[in-house]
């Protein structure tokens, strides 16, 4: 095994003896890194990578294999883009997860008060998108007591801004503002991804 003198490491290698596993301990005395006899890593505490660090999977070193981000957290949600009117929601929480390049978004919402609303309807997203391709990104909605009974919901992430349109896809293939169909008790369950 290598000796150690004034803090420093006298040769590369460290091995202990045959069977046993290596451990390095924190200044308490409690087991903070080990290294098993099958070479495995066990970690007792937090990994922290600097800025622009991250992992590379199975062996690999190209960008493909490298993961450098990882979030997770709460935003609140609200409605923009009417034409004309307001609605406001009284359960506007929407959860998030960033891996990598792409964001994964979860949310039921519920219209606490409207007034006389209609145009488009926009909710803001927890970060903004990447710019470009539309297609980087899918939406799955599902609504209930709109009035005036809309057709299939649907929406799409926009490019570059932080938010999302949602809208009523109408049987002729064509689209409809949705803003006019909200009332209070209106409910908006949404889940997608999209790139960053």
């Amino acid at each position: 095994m290598s000796v150690i003198q004034d803090n420093s490491i006298t040769s590369n290698n460290i091995q202990p003896a045959s069977g046993q596993s290596l451990t390095i301990k924190d200044e308490g005395g409690t087991a903070s890194i080990t290294v098993q006899t099958d070479g495995d890593l066990t970690l007792a505490e937090n990994v922290y990578l600097g800025s622009g660090k991250g992992i590379y999977f199975d062996g690999q070193t190209t960008s493909a294999n490298f993961l450098d981000d990882y979030e997770e957290g709460t935003w609140t949600c609200a409605v923009s883009g009417l034409d004309s009117g307001s609605i406001t929601l009284s359960d506007s929480t929407g959860y998030y997860q960033v891996i990598g390049h792409f964001v994964f978004i979860i949310a039921g919402l519920e219209v606490g008060s409207v007034s006389s609303p209609s145009g488009n309807m926009n909710i803001n997203l927890p970060i903004t998108p990447a710019t470009g391709d539309t297609r980087k990104s899918g939406l799955a909605i599902y609504g209930s007591g709109f009035t005036g009974s809309p057709h299939a919901i649907n929406g799409y992430v926009h490019t570059g801004v932080a938010k999302m349109q949602i809208r009523e896809y109408l049987n002729n293939g064509g689209t409809a503002d949705l803003g006019q169909h909200c009332q209070a008790g209106t409910l908006i369950f949404l889940s997608g991804s999209y790139q960053i």
